[in-house]
């Protein structure tokens, strides 16, 4: 490297050399987190893009369904009251092949009941959940 004979120059030329490839590091590193944002963003669309499996619970009783439960593996979520005749529709996201419960007290009774088949977080369940007079349960597993 020759000498530089104008102090100011060769502080200037060292200073963009120095700018350059602190830049060219730095383009790397942006393509590096780039390419890592797209993956971690793919990665968590095809993770949340399932809205979960629709679980719909229809009270075909003439009393109403109080602390309403649907649980799995991975899950459990709270209806809350179901009114006489009406049906709630919630949405469950089990983190692997599961059965599902459906529990409720009603007439200061406890009533339970489980799905022989088990259900997988996709696309391709529904759970159809009736409650008879008789607070009998019957859970259907149907894809769609």
């Amino acid at each position: 490297m020759k000498a530089c004979s104008n102090w100011a120059y060769c502080r200037l030329r060292d200073s963009l050399r120095a700018a350059v490839i602190y830049a060219r590091c730095q383009f790397k590193d942006i393509g590096m987190k780039r390419r890592l944002a797209v993956i971690l963003s793919a990665a968590l669309c095809v993770g949340g893009c399932i809205s979960g499996v629709p679980v719909s619970v229809t009270n075909h009783s003439a009393t109403a369904l109080h602390q309403v439960v649907v649980s799995g593996k991975g899950f459990s979520e709270s209806v809350g009251s179901i009114a006489a005749g009406a049906t709630e529709t919630i949405r469950v996201r089990p983190r692997e092949e599961t059965t599902v419960k459906v529990a409720f007290e009603a007439d200061e009774r406890r009533y339970s009941a489980a799905t022989e088949t088990a259900i997988e977080n996709n696309d391709l369940y529904i759970v159809v959940v009736n409650v008879a007079a008789d607070h009998t349960i019957s859970i259907e597993t149907p894809l769609r």
